[in-house]
């Protein structure tokens, strides 16, 4: 099915973005088919969308990538809120307390 209005006139509704699509049944009153339509749709992506349980934590082979991540994220951001570097020794204190509490879970 094929959009006949708005900002994605003529595109198939497996190409518009699911933030429109919802946007579409909370924001407008549209004719029942389309609704249904939409709706439809909107169950398919879920779907095929990740099990909460995989969101839970990384998997298993992507632990290493997972810790890397976290690891640059405190190394980007340590210089930036450093006190000696005109940031605030509250803010570089609550990042070292998230980097512990990050290695108490086994994130790093």
């Amino acid at each position: 099915m094929r959009l006949p209005w708005g900002k994605y006139k003529g595109r198939a509704l497996s190409a518009v973005p699911a933030s429109y699509l919802c946007w579409l049944l909370e924001e407008t009153d549209i004719d029942a088919y389309y609704r249904a339509a939409i709706r439809a749709e909107l169950v398919d992506r879920l779907a095929l969308a990740p099990e909460p349980a995989v969101l839970a934590g990384p998997p298993e082979l992507l632990a290493a990538t997972f810790k890397e991540l976290l690891a640059l994220g405190y190394r980007t951001l340590a210089p930036r809120v450093h006190p000696d570097r005109g940031g605030d020794l509250a803010r570089m204190q609550q990042l070292n307390a998230c980097r512990d509490w990050c290695r108490t879970q086994g994130w790093l």
